[in-house]
């Protein structure tokens, strides 16, 4: 991937294509790990929402407190 995903399924970087189908399947029936999940965007340079708003991002920014560059992508783009 050109870009990594976080999952919120695992809290961890998904790099491969291959693993990106399994992630999202699993992401359906698992808890999500956010607190997990805002430690790994605390190492990352860019955060990108995918959907309408940007809710996840503002939250994400005041927990780990990290002027992080964010691009928001809206669902209607999709």
């Amino acid at each position: 991937l050109a870009i990594p995903l976080v999952t919120n399924a695992f809290a961890s970087l998904v790099t491969q294509g291959s693993e990106v189908k399994t992630a999202l399947m699993t992401q359906i029936e698992s808890m999500v790990r956010w607190s997990d999940c805002l430690l790994k965007f605390s190492e990352c340079d860019l955060i990108i929402e995918i959907g309408p708003g940007t809710a996840l991002t503002d939250m994400a920014k005041k927990c780990i407190q990290k002027n992080l560059p964010t691009r928001i992508v809206i669902d209607h783009l999709l």
